[in-house]
């Protein structure tokens, strides 16, 4: 429920399966022609993101898109059955979407790109906060057990994965990297290839919020820079 253009890991996803010579569709929000996708077939779905305060139609809006995301990839499924469908999230339950291609012999992945539970406490606290959380735990757990493999994003992700009841066998680690064709170790300040002691650049391009410990990451680099060096 997004543009390509705009989801960098699953941009990664498409171009490093189609680079290693698979053939990928990619079925997602239509956003205009894209400028170049290292051989990635764009499959835009012609509907509006919605972003207005009515919960009816904000809901309404996921379900019209996961609804015609599964009527194309039924239909090409049938003269070509895809060999693996990987749903993005959010939400967990898009999954839904990708089970008529197992009619197929299609295998299914989810994967989570962040945790609803987490993401609505932030939103909402008190005992609707707590409630509604309670409820995506268990949203998350079922759309985990229509999949045959779960992705999470690091280690600390896939533990708690598995902590709300998801098996460790169903789960891979996939994490989120830049593009080796675009950022290549020594091209920024300092850098792999810079002297000893020259100055460098670390850049956090994404939102902050406290779950995601960024405010933890900063101190401990500043508490790193004050240690006298051995």
């Amino acid at each position: 429920y997004t543009t390509y253009a705009h989801d960098g890991r699953v941009k990664r996803e498409a171009e490093a399966l189609s680079c290693r010579g698979d053939q990928v569709d990619v079925i997602c929000l239509a956003s205009g022609p894209v400028s170049d996708t290292n051989g990635v077939n764009i499959l835009g779905v012609e509907i509006p993101r919605y972003r207005g305060a009515s919960r009816v139609r904000y809901v309404g809006s996921y379900v019209n898109f996961f609804a015609r995301a599964a009527t194309i990839a039924l239909r090409r499924s049938i003269n070509a059955p895809y060999d693996l469908v990987i749903v993005c999230t959010m939400p967990d339950a898009a999954i839904i979407s990708a089970l008529p291609c197992r009619l197929f012999g299609s295998k299914t992945v989810l994967d989570i790109h962040d945790t609803m539970p987490e993401l609505y406490l932030d939103k909402f606290d008190g005992k609707r906060g707590r409630l509604g959380a309670r409820l995506l735990m268990v949203e998350e757990r079922l759309s985990a057990w229509l999949a045959d493999r779960v992705l999470a994003v690091h280690d600390l992700h896939a533990e708690r994965l598995r902590q709300a009841g998801i098996p460790a066998r169903k789960i891979v680690v996939v994490t989120n990297g830049p593009d080796p064709r675009i950022f290549q170790p020594g091209n920024g300040h300092g850098g792999a290839n810079g002297a000893a002691g020259a100055p460098f650049t670390l850049v956090c391009h994404r939102t902050g919020p406290r779950r995601l410990a960024l405010g933890t990451s900063v101190e401990a680099m500043a508490r790193v820079a004050k240690r006298p060096s051995d």
